[in-house]
């Protein structure tokens, strides 16, 4: 994938670097603060070859990337003036009280979210070794592997 020339149209179809106020990433979206989201084209970014969506969550417009996420978001701050900080300007519009509260807690169990899944899978796998009598339920494996 061409991640500069994807950057470069994905900036365009935003209504250019000038309508972006900020741009940061998470684990699949670019999210995006414009200052009008009606300057961005959906349906063209939608065809982009890489993009395999777009969103409008609140005030911030979001283009589903997909695990290529933090490359395309590299081209773009490399090919633009936007900053690679988390905390550029501040926004001239109210953020949602209740959109505040979720975006903090998604900033705090994102990190985690492998170790969960990883712990998750441990349990099943546990759980259908005492199913088919692998392990004993009083064993130290069972108990080290639940714990």
């Amino acid at each position: 994938m061409d991640y500069d020339k994807l950057s470069k149209d994905i900036l365009q179809l935003v209504g250019g670097e000038d309508n972006v106020q900020r741009v940061i990433h998470c684990m699949t979206r670019l999210r995006f603060n414009l200052h009008d989201n009606a300057k961005a084209d959906r349906s063209q970014l939608e065809q982009l070859p890489g993009v395999m969506g777009t969103n409008i969550s609140g005030e911030q417009f979001q283009i589903i990337i997909g695990n290529d996420v933090p490359k395309v978001y590299q081209a773009i701050v490399r090919h633009s003036n936007l900053s690679d900080e988390k905390s550029v300007g501040s926004s001239s519009q109210k953020k949602n009280v209740l959109s505040a509260v979720f975006d903090v807690i998604s900033g705090v169990f994102t990190p985690i979210l492998p170790a969960i899944a990883g712990a998750g899978m441990i349990k099943g796998l546990v759980a259908l070794a005492v199913t088919f009598g692998w392990i004993a339920e009083k064993s130290q494996v069972h108990i080290i592997l639940t714990a």
